[in-house]
C-alpha cells in the first residue's frame, strides 16, 4: 500500500519554479536567500518520508526533482557550493537541512539498490612456457589469477 507524499510531488514542482524565478531574478544575494528559505523547507519535508519517496508510483520523477533543485542551488561538479558564492555553513538551516536530504538520499538510493551477485567469469589460458592452464576469474572490478 502506498502512502502519498507530503507535500505533493505538484507543491515540490512548483516551488521549484519559484526557486529559479529567484535564482534567475535581479535580487540580492540576501533576498534570494530570504526568499528560498522558507520553499527548502517545504521540500525539506520529503526528507522524512524517503522510503515512500523511492517506492512510490512516481519514483523516478521524484527522486529527478529532488536533484533538479539540487542543480538550481548548488554547482557541479559535486554539488556542495552553493551557486550564490557563499558557504553552506553561513547559509540559513533549510539550506543545510536539504544538503543532509540529498545525502540521506543517495545513501538510500544505494542501500536500496540489490547487489547483484557475483558471478565468475573465467578466462582459461595455457601457459606457453609450461604445461599448467591458468584462469582469471574477474569479481566486479577485482581480477583474480589462480594457477
Amino acid at each position: 500500500m502506498s502512502t502519498a507524499l507530503i507535500p505533493s510531488h505538484a507543491d515540490i514542482a512548483l516551488a521549484q519554479r519559484s526557486i529559479q524565478g529567484y535564482v534567475s531574478g535581479d535580487f540580492s544575494r540576501s533576498q534570494i536567500v530570504t526568499a528560498i528559505s522558507p520553499l527548502l523547507t517545504i521540500i525539506n519535508q520529503w526528507s522524512t518520508q524517503i522510503p515512500q519517496l523511492l517506492h512510490e508510483s512516481n519514483a523516478p520523477e521524484s527522486v529527478n526533482l529532488i536533484f533538479s533543485i539540487r542543480k538550481d542551488l548548488f554547482a557541479a561538479p559535486n554539488y556542495m557550493k552553493c551557486i550564490l558564492n557563499i558557504p553552506v555553513s553561513e547559509l540559513p538551516t533549510p539550506f543545510q537541512e536539504f544538503q543532509a536530504f540529498i545525502l540521506s538520499l543517495i545513501k538510500a538510493q544505494k542501500n536500496d539498490r540489490n547487489e547483484p551477485e557475483a558471478r565468475p567469469v573465467c578466462i582459461q589460458k595455457d601457459c606457453p612456457s609450461s604445461s599448467k592452464a591458468y584462469s582469471l576469474h574477474i569479481y566486479r572490478s577485482n581480477a583474480v589469477l589462480v594457477s
